[in-house]
């Protein structure tokens, strides 16, 4: 019998209630399967280490810039003791 809409599927033939219950089983159990196989493959390593290479170089920029204030703080030495010496009176009031 046709209704309206819908083609006519042909029938299956019948399964007893035993082999219904056992397909049933099956498909349950490739399901879960496929889930537990799914979440474990996201829990792998990922692949893409851009992240990775962005925290290294700022790594390497920052070490390279504590070099070069500490370098700096060395050569002008004298010419910053001086700078502070000629402000100090200024701050103890009698400038």
């Amino acid at each position: 019998m046709l209704k309206e809409g819908r083609p006519a599927t042909p029938r299956r033939p019948s399964l007893t209630p035993r082999a219904e219950v056992c397909k049933g089983d099956m498909d349950m159990l490739t399901a879960v399967t496929l889930r537990i196989l799914g979440a474990l493959q996201g829990l792998a390593a990922p692949t893409d280490d851009d992240g990775q290479t962005l925290a290294e170089y700022s790594l390497i920029v920052g070490v390279i810039a504590v070099a070069i204030v500490g370098i700096a703080l060395i050569v002008f030495r004298t010419a910053l003791a001086g700078a502070f010496n000629s402000v100090l009176p200024c701050l103890t009031g009698s400038c």
